[in-house]
């Protein structure tokens, strides 16, 4: 009888020792899957926080393309304005020398 007492209490040892394994592995599982999930949805935000830079950048690109063309058409226009004066003026040179003629 202490054999099989014995037997049994070494069975019920060993069980227990399997169930409280068996808790630890799927606790390590559920840890693990949290952790993956963190890591994605971190993953995730950092990709998001990327193409939000790179839409900025590409905003900043553009408005400082906008920029410079506005500039470009204003030097244009004032280039075109100084060259109508200054023919404007040889005009007016060539109109006196002519008078003085």
């Amino acid at each position: 009888d202490k054999k099989i007492e014995k037997e049994r209490r070494e069975q019920a040892a060993a069980a227990e020792a399997a169930r409280r394994a068996e808790e630890e592995k799927k606790k390590k599982e559920e840890t693990a899957d949290v952790l993956a999930e963190a890591t994605i949805e971190g993953s995730k935000k950092d990709a998001d926080k990327k193409i939000e830079k790179e839409r900025r950048e590409q905003a900043a690109a553009a408005e400082a393309a906008r920029r410079a063309e506005e500039e470009k058409k204003k030097k244009e226009e004032t280039a075109d304005v100084l060259a109508e004066a200054t023919i404007e003026g040889s005009k007016k040179d060539a109109d006196k020398k002519i008078e003085k003629e």
